[in-house]
């Protein structure tokens, strides 16, 4: 497979560590931070935030969020220019709304790094039948909700299960009942209609919004008692978002 041509934005492409940070005083504090992705697919930049990949478009300072609508726009990723340190810019409106943590329009500095070994690859080998989907999934980067497709006699069903500091619990009190697709491998569920499918170009399974919104997914092993499941990883990978 062909190289993509190098890009303008490229020297921004890898893992960074934003250090954890007492909003209230604006001093770094103990922790193992947040990691913040920027990649690019097909020609086009992006980052993460909430497990979601956010597309990135070039601007002067060198990326900034691409989606809208949104409360994050105006956030960007670059170099200081005098320090040729990596930076971000966090913007979130729903965070301007309470004065005391408001960070808009602060450079917050961070450190370049390999690629975590907490980081699980998503890809799978193509699935040839929707009943080889079935299985447990969490988002690639915001392992703290999962989703379960099962199969009972010829119907199928998805349950949600978040992540408590008990342990996993489930979202719905029943599972819902979920929809073959008819021209990929997948399923769709709820009132907004939203699919679990098989990305045949990334060889993953990706949760998909009705907006296009992509979160990529990892299966991982099913416990037979959810609740009895060890906590998730701690660290936070994306860029952070109040709301």
């Amino acid at each position: 497979m062909p190289a993509e041509p190098v890009g303008e934005r490229d020297y921004l492409i890898g893992w960074y560590n934003l250090p954890d940070r007492n909003y209230s005083n604006r001093k770094a504090v103990p922790g193992p931070g947040t990691l913040i992705p920027v990649f690019k697919r097909a020609g086009v930049y992006y980052s993460t935030c909430r497990g979601v990949e956010v597309p990135l478009k070039v601007c002067p300072e060198g990326l900034e969020w691409g989606w809208t609508p949104s409360s994050m726009v105006g956030t960007k990723i670059g170099l200081d220019e005098a320090s040729r340190k990596p930076f971000i810019i966090i913007e979130d409106r729903k965070a301007q709304e309470n004065d005391d943590y408001s960070i808009s329009g602060e450079k917050q500095f961070m450190t370049k790094m390999e690629k975590p070994a907490c980081v699980r690859d998503p890809t799978i080998k193509s699935p040839r039948t929707h009943d080889d989907m079935l299985g447990c999934y969490e988002p690639v980067y915001f392992p703290l909700i999962r989703f379960m497709l099962s199969k009972k006699g010829s119907q199928y069903w998805g349950q949600g299960e978040l992540a408590t500091k008990d342990g996993w619990e489930q979202m719905q009190k029943e599972p819902l009942e979920i929809t073959l697709l008819s021209d990929k491998l997948g399923f769709s569920f709820g009132k907004d209609k939203a699919m679990i499918v098989f990305n045949q170009a990334q060889k993953r399974v990706e949760y998909v919004n009705p907006d296009g919104v992509t979160m990529p997914l990892v299966r991982v092993k099913q416990p037979l008692l959810p609740c009895m499941e060890s906590k998730p990883s701690p660290v936070e990978i994306g860029i952070p978002s109040w709301n």
